[in-house]
């Protein structure tokens, strides 16, 4: 919190912000490779390292396991298909199926937005001011500070990375993903 009571906000800067704004990608390169190094040691304290014949086994593990979820993903698609046309005809608005197993429920969930652009030309400029929350365009900040030496330094000083490691069986992946270098144990 600051000293006026706002959470504040980190302004996230896309990859395509990255690309076109190289001078970012280099002043990220330190928070990146701290970022990663927290990952290591996060994962290196949940055990000792394993031999390069279990890394295989369970990779092999967990590639089994993803073919068995992605068949049934699949089926589990066709069969919420299928009970969702039976619900289309009943005309109710929630409903349940009684089986041996159990009760399947089938209702419906809702996501509420308003028109913005409607409501900010029918209120005035303070209203309008007390309801919005001012945050920082990314691609306006990244464009002032390329050729502003002392935001850039500023900019550089702030830059926060969080690294997210992902882990894709094969038959998750997309048929032509191939960034990842394949190493063989």
């Amino acid at each position: 919190m600051t000293r006026s009571g706002n959470k504040r906000e980190p302004v996230t800067i896309s990859e395509k912000l990255r690309a076109a704004n190289l001078w970012f990608e280099a002043c990220a390169a330190q928070a990146k490779s701290e970022s990663l190094s927290a990952r290591r040691r996060k994962y290196r304290r949940q055990g000792k390292e394993p031999d390069p014949v279990t890394v295989a086994s369970k990779a092999d593990e967990l590639e089994t396991g993803q073919r068995t979820i992605n068949r049934l993903l699949v089926l589990h698609k066709k069969l919420t298909k299928d009970l969702l046309t039976y619900w289309g005809y009943q005309g109710l608005t929630d409903m349940e199926i009684e089986t041996r197993l159990g009760q399947t429920l089938i209702f419906p969930s809702f996501t509420l937005t308003v028109d913005a652009g409607r409501i900010r030309r029918e209120i005035s400029g303070s209203q309008w001011q007390s309801i919005t929350r001012r945050t920082i365009d990314p691609s306006l900040l990244l464009a002032a500070a390329k050729n502003d030496p002392e935001l850039r330094d500023l900019v550089a000083g702030t830059i926060r990375a969080s690294a997210k490691i992902n882990l894709v069986p094969p038959s998750s992946r997309r048929p032509k993903s191939g960034s990842a270098k394949k190493t063989k144990e």
